[in-house]
Formats: C-alpha cells, structure tokens, sequence
C-alpha cells in the first residue's frame, strides 16, 4: 500500500483523518459529501442550488424521520467530480445559512454490520 503521509496531495495528517475509504478508492472519481446543522425546512431543491455552482450533482438526499417524514436536519450530496466536491467542502463548510452554520466534509461509509434487533431469550 502506498504511504499516504508522503503524498504531496495531503498537506496534513489531519486530512488523511477526515477522508474516508471511499474517498482513497481509484476506481470512481464521485465523491458523496455530508451537510449538518441545516434548517429542517431545506428542501433536495435548495441543496442542489448550492452545491450547483460547484459542479455536477448526481443526487440530493435529505435525511428524515420514517414516521413522520420531517427533515433530520442532515443531507448527503453526491458529485461526480471530487476536486468539484473538495472544492464545494472548502467553501461551504462554517458558512452561515438560515442563520446556521453549516457542517460540510467528506461523508463516511458506513460498513458495520447491523445488529440485530430480536431480544436473545
């Protein structure tokens, strides 16, 4: 494996923590970025708007309760590009919107298995 510490395209160490497997795979440029503190009331619409003028966005999904169908107040951005999405990250992340301000970085995957819910009698 190669040693990502030397390479030039990481300035820091704490870059090589905040990125994700997926973001260190070669075999797709798309990049899925995470948003935080959103206003429960952004719509997929209002994202997409905002991430627009960054690049290409293959989809919009806003996170929301099963039951009742309201906004968590999180939402994943998938972009085809990843430079366009860095780019997206440097810009948006800290920035005020709706008087919140926003938490933008490169989305984790999450591969742990889920547990299973039945009671062990």
């Amino acid at each position: 494996m190669k040693n990502l510490k030397n390479s030039s395209k990481f300035k820091d160490i704490k870059d090589l923590n905040n990125m994700s497997i997926g973001y260190l795979k070669k075999d797709s440029d798309m990049t899925t970025v995470y948003i935080g503190n959103l206003v429960y009331s952004k719509n997929e619409k209002s994202i997409l708007n905002l991430f627009k003028s960054y690049g290409y966005v293959n989809f919009v999904r806003i996170n929301r309760d099963k039951k009742t169908k309201k906004s968590k107040g999180i939402a994943f951005v998938q972009m085809k590009n990843r430079n366009e999405a860095l780019k997206a990250i440097k810009a948006l992340n800290g920035k005020q919107l709706d008087g919140r301000t926003l938490k933008v970085s490169i989305a984790l995957e999450n591969n742990k298995p889920k547990k299973n819910k039945r009671s062990r009698r």
